[in-house]
């Protein structure tokens, strides 16, 4: 929305942003090009940019981490606000739960461009019974 403003002959406009765009960006750890099985297995990261239900970017991200203390904290400085995986062991889940980070846990295996359409359309299933790793060094 603009407003006109006249003052001392001259006329200012003032435009304000009336609506923030907001994007999301939903990361989904890969293992042999589907999503990955247990948490911190995986050899990269597919990272998605969203803005109103649009993939506006899509790029691929190497974790830099050595244990998955640093891999969370990785996750977290990339700026991820949504991260989808299928099972997670409890030290990574407790400490994801302390960040702002939406955590979708129990997602099926399937391919990163299935799952993140499945995301945007507010479809993605979880499966309760199946979300922790057996062992917290997978």
């Amino acid at each position: 929305m603009c407003t006109k403003l006249v003052g001392a002959g001259l006329a200012t406009y003032l435009c304000v942003i009336a609506k923030r765009i907001t994007m999301s960006k939903v990361a989904i750890p890969i293992h042999d090009n589907v999503l990955s099985r247990n948490f911190g297995t995986d050899s990269h990261y597919a990272i998605y940019e969203i803005v109103k239900k649009r993939i506006v970017g899509k790029y691929f991200e190497i974790p830099e981490a050595q244990d998955k203390t640093e891999l969370t904290q990785w996750i977290e400085n990339l700026g991820v606000t949504d991260l989808i995986v299928n099972r997670i062991d409890r030290d990574s889940l407790l400490y994801l739960g302390t960040t702002k980070i939406n955590l979708f846990v129990g997602v099926a295996i399937n391919q990163p461009e299935i799952l993140i359409m499945e995301y945007m359309n507010g479809t993605l299933r979880s499966d309760a019974f199946n979300v922790f790793s057996t062992n917290s060094n997978e």
